[in-house]
This record gives structure tokens, sequence and C-alpha cells, in this order.
């Protein structure tokens, strides 16, 4: 489904609620924090953790759960790009990245970012690595160009709202999802006065996936 409200494959993720000295009464987790912290400060990979222990000597071991965002999106694509509206208000796993829209409605800039013209920039802006996979950085995924969502006219907006609330109810294969996505993609090319094809559009994006993924055949 293009929303998490069902379908989607869960685990259970354990919150313990309790302050560091709490936790450091028991000699067991001590020994294991500090045998921890060796094993870190000798890693040549794990450097975010090893800043996080280096500025935060006494409480680097506490994590936080992270707060489920509105939008959900993969940063490593082979075929498909989804942006995933989180419906169900998971939190989910570090190979996604957590989109929290800003003075703008969820569902309108996940109609926006499932958009034709988007779906082109991410080939554009994305990184090709080995199996024919696209990777997209934080970074790129910021500065990626999309319409812009302040300058809308409201009935625009309610339009673009009504066909993300309809692209919720789509499975991802879903034909009745490409429906739709033409519908939003004629609103943006209206709006933005393209002057391209979604046709167009389309072509060069699939164009582009297609010569990425042929570098898994030709090997």
């Amino acid at each position: 489904m293009m929303a998490t409200n069902e379908g989607v494959k869960s685990d259970y993720l354990l919150s313990i609620k309790k302050d560091v000295r709490s936790i450091l009464k028991d000699v067991g987790l001590r020994k294991y924090i500090k045998k921890s912290e060796i094993l870190l400060q000798q890693s040549k990979t794990n450097t975010v953790l090893r800043d996080i222990l280096k500025s935060k000597h006494d409480s680097w071991f506490i994590l936080k759960p992270a707060k489920p965002a509105p939008i959900i999106f993969s940063y490593i694509i082979r075929n498909a790009k989804n942006f995933f509206f989180n419906s169900g208000n998971y939190i989910a796993r570090d190979n996604f990245y957590n989109i929290f829209p800003k003075k703008v409605s969820s569902l309108l800039l996940f109609a926006v970012l499932n958009s034709s013209l988007v779906k082109l920039n991410l080939e554009l802006v994305g990184r090709r690595y080995g199996n024919g996979m696209l990777k997209i950085q934080t970074y790129e995924l910021k500065d990626m160009q999309i319409p812009d969502i302040s300058k809308m006219p409201n009935g625009v907006k309610d339009n673009l709202v009504e066909l993300g609330q309809d692209l919720c109810q789509c499975k991802v294969s879903d034909d009745g999802k490409t429906s739709i996505i033409k519908k939003i993609d004629s609103i943006i090319d209206k709006f933005c006065k393209l002057g391209i094809k979604q046709s167009t559009i389309i072509e060069i994006e699939n164009k582009l996936r297609n010569e990425r993924l042929a570098r898994i055949r030709s090997k």
C-alpha cells in the first residue's frame, strides 16, 4: 500500500524510560557499556556514534525513539520511486528518510512528491551504486526542486489533498495509482507551466532508470 494503515510488517522496539543514574546502578550494564566504549573507540567505521561518545561520554548509550514522520521514503532505490504516507504512525527503519512537512498539508506534499516530475528529479540528483541501485543523500533530497506549494491557489491545494487521499488507498502496483498520478501531474503542469508534456517527463525518467538498470544486465 502507498499508506501504512495496512499490510505493514512490523517489529517491536523496546523503550525503557530510566535516567542515567538508575541504569548505571546495574553492575552488568556498567560492564557492558564500558566494553562497548572500548570497542567503539577502536572502531574505524562507526564515526557518528564515536563522535556522540566524545561529546556525551556519560550518556552516549541512551537513545530516544525517533518521532514517527507523516511521510517516509526509502533512500536506496532500484526500480520504483515511492513516497509513503505514514497513516499508521510507525517508527520507520533507518533505511527510510523521515519527512516532516512545514506549514503545508502532509497529504498535499505526499501527492506532489509522488508526481512524475519528482521521480525524474530523483534520477537526476541521485547517485548510482552497484547492482543498478540509486541512492539519494539527505542533502540531495533537501535541495531537490519541487513546485512551490506556498504559491498554489487554495483550489489547487484542495485538489491535491483529495488526490493524496485517493493515493493512500492504492497498492504500490495498482493500476489506479497510475491514473491518480496522471491527475497530479496534470495539476502540477498547469500550475508550474512546465511547457513539457507529461508523457515526455515519464519517457525521460524511464530512459534514465533503464540505463541505470542496464548496468546489471551488461555485467
